[in-house]
């Protein structure tokens, strides 16, 4: 029989193998050592968002000189901030990461060690000179296609997908790694994705039902034979408050002629809600489920911003979207007689 001496000179052997095959043990989490010089008795903050709650954490500062260390379920944009005016963002991964710079701006800070921090550094340098919106959806677009296998990707699609067309959209994140997908930003991407297809111009729009000023359940589908406005506003909102009179303009004109408008309030205060109706003389039908931007409609919709409309047709597909002062007015002509 081998002797204890040998059995452990061979399970030593074997587990150096499976290093030198293999590779090093995964990180069990994050670890980043700083250096600031210049910086004593002070401390840093470390922000990052770690499921659906955002986490924070401190070191103190010690001849430059700090620490932290934690574990993040995947690769996620954190801030690192001595004051909330002089911060920068990178990207926190479970792996060993060092940070050098100098007190009189964070902003020139260092960071090594993170592959998802060296893309991100190369999609910002991508950016540099660019001129406007359709550039940078561009540029982002390249970067995206090119990096499938990128958690900067994940995320720079998802900050894109409200302005990208669906089957763009799709495409993309079709062409992402199966790691990525199965991440917890790529899992709500692909609910956006989904909520994007649905709510697409042909497509048939969703069928909800939400309670209107009297306490009276309103469903959509009640609808059907009408041109509908679905209508996202809300009384606290600026932009949509100008657009309401475009909307009384064209529901006048068209009303008639089989136009409804159907208002999805993002409101939470019911007060303000209905004076803001009235304030504004809006005769139509209106619903609210006083959740704010929480709204299970414009969740469903997928709304990130408002004011926000679709224009449905009599047999309930969408047929326009996002249509303003003229525009919603030459639309509708073009469908209405």
């Amino acid at each position: 029989m081998m002797n204890q001496k040998k059995l452990t000179v061979i399970a030593v052997t074997i587990f150096a193998s499976l290093i030198f095959i293999c590779g090093a043990p995964p990180q069990n989490g994050f670890t980043i050592s700083g250096n600031i010089k210049g910086l004593n008795n002070a401390y840093i903050y470390l922000n990052w968002q770690q499921g659906d709650s955002v986490k924070i954490d401190s070191s103190m500062v010690k001849a430059g000189k700090f620490k932290f260390k934690g574990r993040v379920a995947d690769p996620s944009l954190a801030v690192i901030f001595l004051k909330r005016e002089e911060s920068v963002l990178f990207y926190l991964e479970n792996t060993a990461v060092e940070m050098m710079g100098e007190m009189d701006s964070l902003k020139r800070l260092k960071i090594k060690g993170s592959a998802t921090q060296d893309e991100f550094v190369f999609y910002q340098n991508q950016m540099k000179g660019v001129q406007n919106a359709d550039q940078a959806m561009e540029k982002t677009i390249s970067f995206i296609t090119n990096h499938p296998n990128s958690y900067v990707s994940v995320d720079k699609l998802q900050e894109l997908s409200p302005r990208m067309d669906s089957k763009t959209l799709e495409r993309l994140f079709n062409a992402l790694g199966t790691p990525l997908k199965s991440s917890v930003a790529g899992k709500r991407l692909a609910g956006k994705v989904d909520i994007y297809k649905n709510t697409a111009v042909g497509s048939m729009a969703p069928i909800f039902s939400q309670k209107d000023i009297n306490g009276t359940l309103v469903s959509l589908q009640d609808l059907r034979g009408k041109y509908v406005l679905l209508d996202f506003w809300a009384s606290w909102c600026g932009p949509c408050r100008k657009e309401n009179p475009a909307v009384l303009k064209a529901y006048n004109r068209f009303h008639d002629k089989g136009l409804t408008v159907l208002a999805v309030s993002l409101d939470d205060n019911e007060a303000k809600w209905k004076k803001a109706i009235q304030d504004d003389q809006m005769p139509w039908i209106h619903v609210s489920d006083l959740k704010g931007t929480g709204n299970a409609v414009a969740l469903q919709y997928g709304i990130y911003g408002i004011p926000a409309n679709y224009l449905i047709d009599p047999k309930g597909k969408i047929v326009g979207k996002n249509l303003r002062g003229e525009e919603l007015e030459k639309t509708l002509a073009a469908f209405i007689f």
